[in-house]
């Protein structure tokens, strides 16, 4: 995800990338305290973005990185996060799933080193009846925008992966008003994501470092 934002420069438009997590893990928010997280035998790694805690065991992980220039650098941190959610919800609607976005942020007494994502709604994160489905972090560099977000699948009806992602790929291309075509790593790609898998990602001490 690092990578798609810093090679966001050489794209003309955003783009969108859907993953899942082959063994039990947890990212924290760029911010948080690495001692304090519960671990319980998961493997953790510092996300790029901010926010709380994410347990990934049953997920759909969706990431967008926007270059710089584009319009949607050109609205505030808060319209931003609520059109990349607007997206999720209008590709949960594709499917027949009623979703909303939250108004306002729920009351929380949690401290914000190690808060979980997934405990309160906080303003425009994405809910479904009384579960909260999807929320996330942004990051705004001098190269782009980067969206991490997650969408929990224990908290929708039994859904086949591949439907659920042309979905919100749908509901993405109606917020930005183009349509998705299969990236190209670039050359320099796999370099750039070699490197910060060794100094940042895959880095022990650079995971441990707040």
């Amino acid at each position: 995800d690092d990578a798609l934002l810093r090679t966001a420069p050489d794209r003309a438009c955003p783009l969108l990338r859907f993953y899942g997590w082959t063994r039990p893990s947890l990212t924290i928010g760029y911010f948080q305290r690495y001692a304090a997280v519960a671990r319980d035998g998961f493997e953790v790694v510092r996300r790029p973005t901010g926010g709380g805690v994410v347990n990934h065991v049953n997920d759909l992980t969706c990431t967008i990185a926007v270059p710089r220039g584009h319009w949607y650098l050109d609205v505030d941190r808060f319209e931003s996060y609520r059109l990349v959610n607007q997206a999720i919800v209008d590709g949960l609607e594709f499917l027949d799933i009623p979703a909303s976005l939250t108004a306002e942020d729920t009351t929380r007494t949690e401290d914000r080193e190690t808060m979980q994502c997934f405990t309160a709604p906080t303003r425009y994160d994405v809910i479904s009846g009384d579960s909260k489905v999807a929320g996330g972090a942004q990051r705004r560099t001098a190269d782009g925008l980067l969206y991490q977000g997650s969408i929990s699948l224990d908290a929708l009806p039994p859904l086949d992966r591949l439907a659920l992602i042309s979905a919100v790929e749908q509901g993405f291309a109606k917020i930005f008003d183009c349509c998705f075509r299969p990236f190209e790593n670039p050359a320099q790609f796999e370099t750039i994501v070699d490197e910060l898998t060794a100094s940042r990602y895959g880095n022990d001490a650079w995971n441990r470092r707040r």
